[in-house]
């Protein structure tokens, strides 16, 4: 999340102001970009059930490196170029969510889930929260009314995405057996 939410909240204004998008066309970037998830998403977590969700992991977060480094690199760029990077910045964003929680989720006894996930939907907010406010210290607007230093924001999430790789691998799965109906 640390990594995802350092990026977001700049994309809109990034886009219109240094890219050239309009305003209108901002919502075809969320509305490909969602609609893509809701293929992806169900796959992802068919690979991870298939592959394993440490695997899925790994590779949906190297995978999503590559339209952040775009993303946050891109000067006057056509629309078509813009939505396809975008879209695969939402695929693999999303997509990397699912072995997370799956992984996260068997981290814990079912018993204890409830309020486990409860704090971790807490921790995940206030991530996304610090991301934001730290990628806001990075980036400025110059004298030429452009954002400066969002490619130091997306190096940012890179290297963030990569620190939850090994992070991730210290995740063991709860024994299930003490469960009771």
């Amino acid at each position: 999340m640390f990594s995802h939410f350092s990026v977001v909240p700049f994309i809109s204004p990034y886009l219109t102001t240094n890219v050239g998008f309009t305003d209108s066309q901002i919502k075809y970037i969320y509305l490909i970009g969602g609609a893509l998830t809701v293929f992806s998403s169900p796959f992802i977590g068919k690979m991870a059930d298939k592959y394993g969700r440490s695997k899925v992991f790994t590779f949906t977060v190297i995978i999503a490196s590559v339209p952040v480094f775009f993303l946050t690199q891109l000067g006057e760029t056509p629309i078509g170029c813009v939505l396809v990077v975008t879209a695969l910045f939402f695929v693999f964003g999303a997509g990397r969510m699912v072995p997370s929680t799956a992984k996260v989720t068997s981290s814990v006894k079912p018993q204890n889930r409830g309020s486990f996930m409860s704090f971790n939907a807490a921790v995940r907010q206030m991530t996304n929260g610090v991301a934001a406010f730290l990628a806001g210290l990075i980036i400025t607007i110059g004298d030429d009314g452009l954002y400066h230093n969002y490619a130091l924001v997306g190096y940012f999430a890179i290297a963030m995405g990569i620190v939850s790789i090994f992070i991730s691998r210290k995740i063991k799965v709860a024994d299930d057996a003490s469960f009771v109906n």
